[in-house]
């Protein structure tokens, strides 16, 4: 039995730790003068695999229900088929094992410290799949012995570092502002796979992954709320390569192929973060009521975690874009990095208070989000037009989304209140010889210009543009679950292996009361860019905004075209909403806003579909593709109206998918497509970092392009808008059966 032959392993194990437990006491000073160095040294070896057949995490033991909900028997969470082993860059297995050290120190002239310093060679973690299930029903019953998937992680090695320094007796666990901390961790080459099926299936991969969190003199401890980590700098550096093979063999399953596996994407996030803290407490999702009016009792939760997060960001942070380097290793031929951040507001720039993780129960949720409200509410409670979160916004209106046995993600009133005001492009195409990458972000080596006639010697590879992205949230919450189990949209049947999932996400802007005021810059959504050059500074784009993403149903395929997100043929539902003014002014405290018009556009699908795709060979990019069926879809606590369609009142009766622009602060005055409904299609998509080099212009770019089929065209029913309005008055309907739009939309540094 496997049991009994890894019992039999430790048994060497257990017994010199018995025979150390029977020894004579040691000093500190002996021990130094023995070893060499004080304190323990422990070294494992793995020379083959070590297996686990299942790991369970199990919540709401012995609960009856949760907020009226029954969870007996319980849900739990089942990672099935767990291997640990040695493995080689390249996925195969190597000579020797793989080796993993801790050393314990605790003797240092400071004070009482403890010390953590461990290695580990390269190791892949492997798990078969990944399930929630109930004790009664486990493995037994095919319906709900469902896998997300095969999951691999190979760990590049690494090294840990942890240090804390305590004023006696190491109380910083039950104090931790008595001692401080400093912490390291340092993964480099690592990998993550992650396919749906059996060996040879499309395969999606996270290759060069690199993630070095650490910081000094911090803080570690546990309180009345939960674990607490504090760090006055907290250094982060988390980058990967995407990529993707739609058909690798079987035998070369879950490893990297430079021929087959296509480059997507490079991406991450690099740098410092200040006044940074997290705090990892007990708890699920919430139930029941209080106070008038009755918004969500959050502190009377089931089994499950949660955690708060918060910091600022120092200057040097980077939010990092690119392309994958074709080779599979170095530095991305060209990348940009948004820097120097600009926070807005008086509070943290970055603030999660409640984020939640727990395993849910099909009907046990955390209740839904108020759409268009500034109190989180149920259902009765959001229709209240005094809570409404802008006097620009009709009332608030209640979403919710049905959930099934699997994964809950739930956040609370996060906030992003900070943007980049540097973009930083690294140019390294056509630097070294040949044309090659040599990776050094140097002046162009002038023997290239014979092969890149649009870029002179000595052009710098590194450019600093003073232009800022603004993307800040004002208020973000989400409901997001994911559950085992996936479909086959050619035979139109559920799969055993695969990845389904429900959600509701908004980001709002709470303006205050009265029609009058200007928005508060300050503390709402926004999406502009911005010149950050020599004050003053000016952006223009979107103010002051809502945005609503929603599915029921929605599944998450690795296809050998790409990733597909895909509606449910008969019960997939999704509908995106965004508000906002667009406008521009002063930046950061929009002193002066210019007005420009209100946008509110709302789109409702029974069929949606949408496709990463990797590029073809020898290209670098991403690529995507998908269609929408737009519609009126009329479901309760889903689309924006339920309101029954008539001929005798036009002007009040639900628009379904629509499109409006407006006199700002006045959505009676507007311009507005209603009732649209038909096929779009978009094919040849291309989200594309152009180098100057690669440019006719010798001007970097970010091009996104693609070829939007209309009507019959995209294989659907005609586009139609069935009523055109201006003001209160029909302007009549129009109708596209066939049509091809050809867009490209490029930012160029000037």
């Amino acid at each position: 039995m496997k049991t009994a032959r890894h019992l039999t392993l430790l048994l060497p194990v257990l017994a010199g730790c018995a025979m150390a437990g029977a020894a004579e006491e040691l000093s500190e000073g002996e021990m130094e003068a023995v070893s060499g160095q004080d304190g323990i040294s422990i070294t494992a070896s793995l020379p083959a695999t070590a297996s686990i057949n299942s790991l369970i995490w199990h919540v709401d033991e012995g609960v009856t229900s949760v907020g009226g909900v029954a969870v007996t028997p319980e849900i739990f969470a089942i990672a099935k088929n767990l291997s640990f082993a040695p493995v080689n860059a390249d996925g195969t297995a190597p000579a020797a094992g793989t080796r993993t050290t801790l050393n314990f120190d605790s003797n240092f002239s400071a004070g009482p410290r403890l010390k953590l310093e461990g290695s580990w060679d390269r190791m892949r973690m492997q798990i078969g799949g990944y399930g929630n299930e109930t004790v009664t029903t486990m493995g037994s019953n095919p319906t709900l012995n469902k896998s997300t998937g095969v999951l691999a992680f190979d760990s590049g090695g690494g090294t840990l570092t942890g240090r804390t320094y305590a004023n006696g007796n190491f109380s910083f666990l039950r104090n931790y502002a008595t001692g401080t901390t400093d912490f390291a961790l340092n993964i480099v080459d690592a990998s993550l796979y992650f396919r749906q099926g059996a060996a040879g299936t499309p395969e999606m991969l996270f290759d060069n992954l690199r993630f070095s969190p650490n910081f000094t003199g911090g803080n570690f401890g546990i309180d009345s709320s939960g674990i607490v980590i504090t760090a006055p700098a907290f250094n982060f550096n988390l980058t990967f390569d995407l990529r993707y093979e739609g058909a690798p063999a079987a035998a070369s399953a879950f490893t990297y192929n430079a021929a087959n596996d296509r480059p997507m994407l490079y991406y991450g996030w690099q740098g410092t973060l200040t006044n940074f803290e997290t705090r990892i407490k007990p708890g699920g999702v919430w139930y029941g009521t209080t106070g008038t009016p009755a918004v969500y009792n959050t502190a009377n939760r089931s089994e499950g975690l949660n955690f708060s997060a918060r910091w600022n960001y120092d200057p040097t942070f980077a939010w990092v874009v690119g392309e994958s380097n074709p080779a599979g290793s170095g530095n991305p031929r060209v990348q940009v990095q948004f820097d120097q951040w600009q926070k807005i507001g008086t509070g943290y720039a970055f603030d999660v208070p409640n984020n939640t993780f727990d395993i849910v129960k099909a009907g046990q949720g955390p209740g839904g989000l108020c759409w268009g409200s500034r109190i989180s509410a149920a259902g009765p409670g959001c229709s209240d037009a005094s809570y409404a979160s802008s006097p620009h916004y009709a009332s608030p209106q209640f979403l919710n989304v049905d959930t099934e046995n699997g994964v809950a993600l739930i956040a609370r009133d996060a906030k992003q209140m900070a943007y980049s005001t540097r973009v930083v492009i690294l140019d390294d195409f056509g630097d070294g010889a040949g044309g090659a990458s040599d990776g050094d972000y140097n002046d162009v080596d002038p023997a290239t210009v014979a092969t890149t006639p649009n870029i002179a010697p000595g052009t710098a590879e590194t450019q600093n543009v003073q232009w800022g992205l603004i993307y800040t949230l004002g208020d973000f919450d989400a409901n997001i679950f994911f559950y085992p189990g996936g479909y086959n949209f050619a035979t139109n049947a559920e799969t055993a292996t695969g990845l389904k999932t429900d959600f509701l996400i908004m980001t709002q802007s709470h303006d205050g009361t009265d029609a009058d005021t200007e928005p508060d810059f300050t503390t709402g959504s926004h999406y502009m860019i911005a010149d950050t050059g020599t004050s003053p500074n000016y952006g223009i784009g979107f103010m002051n905004s809502a945005v609503l993403l929603t599915a029921q149903d929605m599944y998450v395929s690795l296809l050998p075209g790409g990733l597909n997100f895909r509606t449910h043929p008969a019960t997939g539902l999704a509908r995106v909403h965004f508000k906002g003014r667009f406008g521009g002014g002063d930046v950061p405290t929009m002193a002066k806003p210019v007005k420009g018009f209100d946008i509110n556009a709302n789109f409702e699908s029974s069929n949606f579909s949408f496709t990463l795709e990797p590029p073809p060979s020898g290209q670098n990019y991403l690529g995507f593709s998908g269609f929408v069926d737009l519609g009126d879809l009329d479901t309760a606590n889903f689309a924006e109206s339920t309101a029954a369609d008539t001929t005798a009142n036009e002007m009040n009766d639900d628009d379904g998918t629509f499109i409006s622009l407006a006199e700002p602060g006045r959505p009676q005055v507007d311009f507005r497509l209603a009732r649209i409904s038909g096929r779009m299609q978009w094919t040849n998509g291309m989200l594309d970092m152009v180098s100057d080099s690669e440019s006719a212009a010798s001007r970097a770019n970010l091009t996104v392009s693609s070829v939007i089929n209309l009507g019959a065209t995209g294989g659907g029913n005609p586009l139609t808008v069935g009523r055109v309005e201006f003001g209160d008055k029909s302007l009549g309907q129009i109708v596209v059966p066939y049509g091809i739009l050809d867009s490209s939309i490029s930012l160029q540094r000037q």
